[in-house]
């Protein structure tokens, strides 16, 4: 795998393989498409056809112009997956997932079994994978770790939006804690779409 996108290595908890893709290592230009799908489904097809496994996906640094390749490319890529390798999932694990990737995720929900939902973990430190996979057996990229320890310095927030303390401090300053202040909106009233 020269792209260094997906590695099987290690156990969880349960003794189920592992399948460890990392997001920021998927070109969304200048790569066919379709040959990256088939490489995945052929690699997830070694491992998974006749025994349960996991995925831990990696998000830390992937951006939607470098690193994804479409909704319509993911939910096609989703609806070709065999029924097998769907159900011989048992959960996948998302590693700094970030609001814009759990926004698509709420757009590729009609297209994806509630099952899957069920299996969808979203983890803002890789410290929170340990619960479920001895830390000892976690592939973990040296810019994840980096990244999770950037983190560490930023107050967890909900939805894998971290903020700055500074500019939480200075909205807070300048609306004097109500953010419908910043936009000139008293009690009621909405904001104006004229200038």
């Amino acid at each position: 795998d020269a792209l260094n996108l997906i590695e099987i290595s290690g156990t969880d908890r349960v003794g189920r393989p592992i399948v460890w893709i990392t997001g920021r290592h998927l070109p969304a230009v200048g790569l066919d498409l379709e040959r990256i799908k088939w490489y995945l489904y052929r690699v997830l097809h070694e491992v998974a056809e006749e025994q349960d496994f996991v995925v831990v996906y990696y998000h830390t640094e992937a951006t939607w112009e470098e690193n994804s390749p479409g909704v319509r490319w993911i939910r096609n890529s989703y609806e070709e997956v065999p029924l097998r390798l769907k159900s011989n999932l048992k959960r996948f694990f998302v590693v700094h997932p970030g609001l814009h990737l759990r926004a698509l995720m709420t757009v590729l929900a009609p297209f994806a079994s509630g099952g899957f939902w069920d299996k969808l973990e979203y983890v803002d430190r890789v410290e929170f994978l340990w619960e479920d996979i001895d830390r000892f057996q976690c592939v973990t990229p040296k810019f994840v770790e980096e990244h999770d320890r950037e983190l560490e310095t930023q107050p967890l927030m909900d939805y894998g939006v971290y903020a700055d303390p500074m500019s939480s401090a200075a909205v807070h300053e300048m609306t004097g804690g109500n953010l419908m202040n910043l936009l000139g909106v008293g009690p009621g009233r909405y904001p104006s779409s004229r200038s």
